[in-house]
């Protein structure tokens, strides 16, 4: 918010301030129920019911106030491949209620409760951590074979352009032409090196792409020379009020001929970054959104195609991907790809990238979709159903990232049910808390 937003020190401060306060406010509700859950059933019921009350507060975070559920508990097994395949049952709210019934465990086990009732939680923890790996096991054996066997027809090489443009210099008017020329030149190298689709980041253009017609035709020779789709991260501006306009985050995919085949509009949108919620009240921090202006979301999103591609792509832009709904209602929609356009140069050298592609890692899982990340200064990177990470660039580097994928049509657990576990938990751990216990709570 100091350093891209034009905020004074002291603003940003006070501006950030509410959403620190919000994502406490998950943990401190969470500590505050099992609190009163413990004085009104006692602790055992209390440690029963914890991982029910984690996840409701979690899919809670997913919602309120649009939503901010950055780094669930989950999102610790994406490097252990796995217990990670749980995902694709239950989501990553499946994941964190195993890892909050093993931390259930431990807690009982160290003297929260009695010791009977301490193995009754350690066992039910063990059977969920079996269950997981079990159905792990298999589900990372049937995606191994199927990717050995899988016909030509649905092989693609994909490569990501991750130009490494730092974001005080990306709307540069005079960097303009040399960010476009890194894009050219890494895509026709791409291309040349067999890529049948090549992916741009998000707002990789220092422009609205329909709005410069010279640069809109440069880009739209790039797919037109290799006679290969391309897919373009920019700004789109269109007609919006009577006598305004609107500017939206969008994909571009171009067909070989060069032609535009589908634009998707980002349709969730970062507040304080793309928009200023409630901008009639806080118009003292409109500077945030001044590199881009305030943007407009798209309609409900649908999966782009073209007819040189086996199936539609599903694309989410930037950190839609922290979203699982998104990628399910485009894996419903009938995406055999996911594509996730980013521009992580806001985060700098700290752990947010890291996380971020993390995020992309599970949703693959979830889905049982390929994920193709372009990001402008990383973590880009390719990534299989089974979350392993095939291809990478790492932070920092002006690089191709190429990988083959599969198109896959098979829906998960997961795509078919969607949150049921984590909205099982949100009305488990309501019951609790509301109904009447029914005898004096147990001593600890």
């Amino acid at each position: 918010m100091w350093s891209y937003g034009g905020l004074p020190r002291w603003l940003a401060a006070l501006v950030f301030l509410p959403l620190l306060a919000y994502l406490a406010a998950f943990p401190a509700a969470f500590t505050a129920l099992l609190h009163r859950v413990r004085v009104r059933r006692g602790p055992v019921a209390a440690l029963a019911i914890a991982p029910c009350l984690w996840v409701g507060l979690e899919i809670l975070r997913n919602y309120a106030l649009t939503g901010f559920p950055w780094a669930r508990l989950g999102l610790v097994l994406h490097g252990f491949p796995l217990l990670l395949q749980g995902a694709a049952l239950a989501g990553v709210y499946g994941l964190s209620l195993v890892l909050m019934g093993v931390a259930v465990a431990g807690a009982a086990l160290a003297g929260a409760v009695p010791r009977g009732a301490a193995l009754r939680l350690a066992a039910a923890a063990a059977c969920g951590v079996v269950i997981v790996a079990v159905w792990g096991g298999v589900r990372l054996a049937a995606l191994e074979e199927e990717a050995r066997e899988a016909a030509p027809g649905r092989r693609l090489r994909v490569a990501c352009v991750q130009g490494n443009v730092a974001q005080a210099q990306k709307w540069e008017p005079g960097q303009a032409e040399a960010h476009l020329a890194t894009h050219v030149r890494l895509s026709d190298q791409a291309y040349r090196d067999g890529a049948e689709l090549v992916v741009w980041p998000e707002s990789s253009l220092p422009m609205a792409l329909r709005s410069q017609a010279r640069m809109e035709a440069v880009v739209r020779d790039v797919a037109r020379r290799a006679g290969r789709p391309l897919l373009v991260g920019s700004l789109d501006v269109r007609g919006g009020s009577p006598g305004g306009r609107a500017i939206y985050n969008s994909a571009f995919l171009l067909a070989p001929d060069g032609s535009i085949a589908g634009v998707y509009d980002k349709v969730h949108l970062v507040p304080f970054g793309e928009y200023v919620p409630a901008a009639r009240w806080l118009w003292f921090v409109d500077s945030l959104v001044q590199e881009v202006g305030s943007l407009q979301a798209g309609a409900e999103g649908h999966p782009l195609t073209t007819r040189s591609l086996a199936a539609p792509l599903g694309v989410e832009i930037c950190y839609e991907v922290v979203f699982p709904e998104l990628s399910r209602r485009s894996v419903r929609l009938g995406a055999g790809l996911l594509v996730n356009l980013t521009n992580d140069a806001w985060f700098g050298e700290t752990a947010a990238p890291y996380q971020h592609f993390a995020e992309a890692q599970v949703r693959a899982v979830e889905v049982g979709r390929y994920l193709v990340r372009a990001a402008n200064t990383g973590v880009s990177g390719i990534v299989a159903p089974s979350g392993e990470v095939l291809a990478t660039a790492p932070l920092g580097a002006q690089q191709v990232v190429a990988a083959e994928v599969v198109w896959r049509d098979a829906r998960t657990p997961y795509v078919v049910v969607g949150d049921l576990v984590a909205w099982a938990c949100v009305t488990l751990a309501a019951a609790v808390l509301v109904l009447p216990a029914s005898r004096a709570p147990q001593a600890a």
